[in-house]
């Protein structure tokens, strides 16, 4: 083997869906000279993933990136990000071509940022969120960690996106409003008021619903 060979470092992109394609995608550009490995896993009858093959690889010359989308709230994406973490993975967060992100902005451990996204200065974007294409994110707004906002998003200044939430496409946060943990807003339109923990927006329903438990 080469020197040029041996010294070649190596991203593993891992889970499902489009979202798996399109992260690798985004990381091929960003790094060209990387070799990007794209790795599709499947699930069991109990929704484990089966990652034995991490086995063969050494943290300290292979990152990871895990991409799965807002399935079960999230937390399948989570469920990955803490699996690496603890064999000593590293999961840098991913910045795709033509995302504006402005001085001072923080991201955390494997976010992602889409393509035309616009972060204004001084927000947070906390380990494993996800903004979408052209999602607009407010001046020292917060989005909570494992967090999904779909493309076209708009989260307002100093807005803040709880925990585990997805926002959907089209869905507008005004200025200061809190949404909580473990919510929904899958319905296009404004929302100018805070919104409690685990309330979901659906389309199928008139109204939005609560779970209190």
């Amino acid at each position: 083997m080469s020197s040029d060979a041996s010294n070649t470092q190596t991203k593993l992109v891992i889970g499902a869906g489009d979202f798996l394609d399109l992260a690798c995608e985004a990381w091929r550009a960003l790094e060209p000279d990387t070799a990007i490995e794209r790795i599709a896993l499947a699930q069991d009858d109990a929704y484990r993933f089966d990652l034995a093959f991490l086995a063969e690889h050494d943290p300290a010359r292979v990152t990871l990136f895990a991409a799965c989308d807002d399935t079960f709230l999230n937390f399948k994406r989570l469920e990955l990000l803490a699996y690496c973490r603890m064999r000593g993975y590293r999961l840098p967060p991913c910045i795709a071509p033509g995302a504006v992100v402005a001085p001072g902005v923080k991201l955390g451990e494997n976010a992602f940022v889409g393509h035309g996204a616009v972060l204004a200065p001084s927000c947070r974007v906390e380990h494993n969120a996800v903004i979408g294409a052209g999602c607009s994110v407010g001046f020292a707004a917060r989005i909570g960690h494992s967090a999904w906002l779909e493309a076209g998003a708009v989260i307002g200044d100093r807005a803040e996106i709880g925990a585990h939430t997805s926002v959907g496409s089209g869905v507008v946060v005004a200025r200061g409003v809190k949404v909580g943990k473990l919510c929904e807003l899958r319905v296009p339109g404004l929302h100018r008021d805070d919104i409690a923990d685990k309330t979901y927006y659906n389309p199928n329903y008139p109204d939005p619903l609560r779970i209190f438990n």
